[in-house]
């Protein structure tokens, strides 16, 4: 609560200063709510250094606020860490911890993919006090190289870890669960975000609810939810979660989106992408086709997909982008909602519309 300044212009000063000193002393020590913290570089430090106390940590960085907030560590030898404040009420202690003993098995069965540390207690994540309210933070693996510039080779490579990714978790033991990445996820909940941001474009609104609505059952009467079919997923496999290196060795990271779900949007995720990337020109759009066409081979290597799944893809790749709207009208509060702009919603809903004419849905 600010300070409130109130003039009484009809009373002797010694009340009046009374009464002004009264709303002064009121209004001090309260606080307004806080919904999203950022801690400083050198707390980050500090707080890593305490608790990983094996690793001689020289520097801290604050790399990027997203979902969740990321910083790189360097120790000594320069040698790079990824520490990761997840954002209070995104994900219960419960899902955090399923996340990370699930990469920590895939690790040790081989798959190149990021990885978390364990503290100097011997867990994998810990607790920060935010104004918030409890936040909890881990810190992983770095994945070694950059972003690649995508080819069918390296979608290739892209497309045998994520079957890895399916293949592995189907024999695991997993404790605890992720909330599932179905109809819902990918649709219904998202729309309570989006309806709310168009609601002075009816025409689009109710373009992506009709469709998006067909879709959706669609899927549901065509795939099952069990296994092969539906099983752990990635969630999030598109060109910015995985690095090459100069040998060429591509890792993934980022499991913040995993969860069950059908393995065809997993893949689908994959083709979401490369059409948002390269939808410039036909020249374009062909080296996307050339991609995804790697990365299906790259899959089908390791594990195949049913006749149903296959068809499904396009109907993911339009629910996919539903998802992606609703979550960026429910971060507003974090990311703020200026870059939600008409330019935004005139890009996003002209790529749905491409997608649904190329399937003839309309």
């Amino acid at each position: 609560m600010d300070t409130v300044l109130v003039a009484f212009p009809f009373f002797d000063l010694s009340i009046r200063g009374f009464l002004e000193l009264w709303i002064h002393q009121s209004s001090r020590g309260m606080k307004y709510s806080c919904q999203h913290s950022i801690p400083s570089e050198e707390y980050a430090l500090s707080k890593l250094k305490n608790e990983y106390r094996g690793i001689d940590f020289q520097r801290c960085q604050f790399w990027a606020r997203g979902l969740n907030d990321t910083y790189f560590l360097f120790d000594g030898d320069e040698k790079r860490y990824v520490f990761r404040l997840y954002r209070r009420k995104w994900r219960t202690s419960q899902e955090i911890e399923y996340e990370l003993e699930l990469l920590d098995k895939l690790w040790k069965k081989g798959l190149s993919i990021s990885h978390p540390y364990s503290n100097s207690k011997g867990k994998f994540s810990f607790g920060i006090k935010a104004p918030e309210g409890l936040r909890t933070g881990a810190l992983f693996t770095d994945a070694p190289g950059t972003e690649p510039n995508y080819t069918p080779s390296i979608s290739r490579k892209y497309g045998r870890i994520a079957a890895q990714i399916h293949k592995e978790t189907d024999r695991l033991a997993l404790k605890g669960t992720r909330r599932d990445i179905d109809e819902n996820q990918l649709f219904y909940k998202p729309m309570e975000y989006v309806e709310p941001m168009l609601r002075l474009r009816l025409k689009d609104l109710d373009f992506i609810r009709t469709t998006g609505d067909v879709l959706a059952q669609q899927v549901t009467d065509s795939l099952e939810k069990k296994r092969p079919v539906w099983g752990f997923c990635h969630g999030d496999h598109h060109d910015g979660n995985a690095h090459v290196d100069s040998s060429g060795n591509l890792t993934l990271f980022d499991f913040d989106l995993a969860g069950n779900g059908w393995r065809s949007y997993d893949v689908a995720v994959f083709l979401w992408r490369q059409r948002i990337v390269h939808r410039q020109n036909p020249k374009a759009k062909r080296k996307a086709t050339r991609n995804w066409n790697g990365f299906l081979e790259g899959y089908h290597e390791i594990r195949s997909l049913a006749k149903k799944e296959l068809e499904m893809i396009p109907v993911f790749v339009f629910l996919r982008h539903v998802f992606i709207l609703g979550m960026h009208a429910q971060g507003g509060n974090v990311w703020g909602r200026n870059w939600l702009s008409k330019r935004y919603y005139d890009n996003h809903i002209d790529f749905m519309r491409e997608i649904a004419k190329s399937n003839s849905w309309i």
